[in-house]
């Protein structure tokens, strides 16, 4: 029977359609707050993983303790006020008073133990070797600059051989016979650059710390110095080759027609930098700028990341590569006896190959000659200022 109603209008129901959107509602909801409670519960354990971890029974600053960043911002901070970052250690001894203690450099990082005691520390160098390894802190800060030197190597079997084929170039006669032989020809020729200096400047006085660093960049590649002295062992490498540096000096010195005179004879003069140097120095000096430009990092995994992937320091450590690899092939051909410190090393690991032990490879090479080019010169010059006086006026 008929009844003319239309039940689609007038009777009222919820649709299927509609329960689901309510559904979809409620779990879209309960969704959101679950994904944020699991992405706070995940930032607080990263957090927390990240906070330092102090070693029991070992002295520390206990505010650092809870600190994302650990000792690295105090450190941070003494390294660009002072720009001496080792010092702060010392100041951290005082601070904590005990010989002993242990900083938090980095997130994600163990501790650093720092003894200050140098009898334990001459203990542990010269008596106690097999005990304790060198730490990782400086060899991941120098690593940069010399992946496959020693100076960035743990104690394994490929860097006491390493260090046997370098060793070579440490003996007395080695030194008295090369070495002796470059410092004397530099230094002639820096006491040649300093007499036309004062002739030119009549008796006024002259800066010459940029000459004592050229002549020691001049002089590094024959002889044979410690890299840091917190090291007991020496990293020594030689090219053989005279880069010219006084010579470029002597020439921009002499190419000087005028140098103004007051009539002050108290007035330092300035003679012009020379502008000819080769590639190798600015290349030298931009790769130690980065490397000082880590000891402040807060991360240094991180910021070795950034600085691999600048322009200036692909460029830089380009030139050095293929300076360094074009030094070491001329001194692979060289025949007879050593005339400098890099055949010494290449007869010495022609020794070892014929033994049946590892020679040294090029990357080897490369990396020991460069630890020794820019760890030679700060003390190197700072012998050779002893010899220079100072004119107070």
């Amino acid at each position: 029977m008929a009844t003319g109603l239309n039940y689609s209008e007038t009777l009222p129901f919820t649709t299927p359609l509609a329960k689901d959107n309510v559904l979809g509602d409620l779990i879209s909801e309960n969704g959101v707050a679950l994904s944020s409670a699991l992405i706070t519960v995940l930032l607080a354990s990263l957090y927390w993983q990240a906070l330092p971890k102090p070693l029991p029974g070992i002295p520390y600053t206990r505010k650092s303790r809870w600190r994302f960043f650990g000792d690295a911002l105090d450190f941070v901070k003494y390294t660009k006020d002072t720009g001496e970052g080792f010092r702060w250690f010392a100041t951290k001894a005082a601070e904590i008073q005990s010989p002993i203690f242990q900083v938090f450099l980095a997130p994600f990082s163990k501790p650093v133990v720092i003894v200050a005691d140098i009898q334990e520390v001459i203990d542990m160098a010269t008596r106690r070797t097999r005990e304790f390894d060198r730490g990782g802190f400086l060899t991941g800060w120098v690593g940069i600059l010399f992946p496959e030197g020693t100076i960035s190597m743990p104690s394994h079997d490929k860097f006491k051989d390493q260090r046997n084929i370098w060793s070579s170039t440490m003996t007395s006669q080695f030194l008295n016979s090369v070495s002796a032989r470059t410092i004397h020809q530099h230094t002639s020729s820096l006491v040649k650059l300093w007499s036309t200096k004062t002739r030119l400047a009549e008796g006024r006085p002259f800066e010459v710390s940029n000459d004592l660093k050229q002549v020691t960049f001049d002089m590094v590649p024959a002889i044979s110095l410690p890299f840091f002295p917190i090291q007991e062992r020496i990293w020594t490498a030689a090219t053989g080759d005279d880069l010219g540096l006084i010579t470029c000096r002597i020439r921009a010195a002499t190419a000087t027609a005028n140098i103004a005179d007051d009539g002050n004879q108290d007035k330092m003069v300035e003679f012009p930098n020379p502008s000819d140097l080769p590639e190798i120095v600015d290349a030298c000096e931009t790769l130690v700028d980065f490397l000082k430009s880590m000891r402040g990092s807060v991360w240094l995994a991180a910021t070795k990341a950034w600085i691999l992937m600048t322009p200036s320091w692909r460029k830089a450590w380009r030139i050095k590569e293929e300076v360094m690899l074009q030094l070491i092939e001329t001194s692979h051909r060289k025949q007879g006896e050593a005339q400098c410190a890099m055949d010494e090393v290449f007869k010495r690991s022609a020794q070892f190959g014929a033994k049946g032990r590892k020679s040294s490879s090029h990357r080897e090479m490369i990396d020991e000659t460069f630890a020794y080019i820019i760890g030679a010169q700060q003390p190197l010059a700072q012998s050779q200022r002893i010899g220079k006086t100072k004119n107070h006026g």
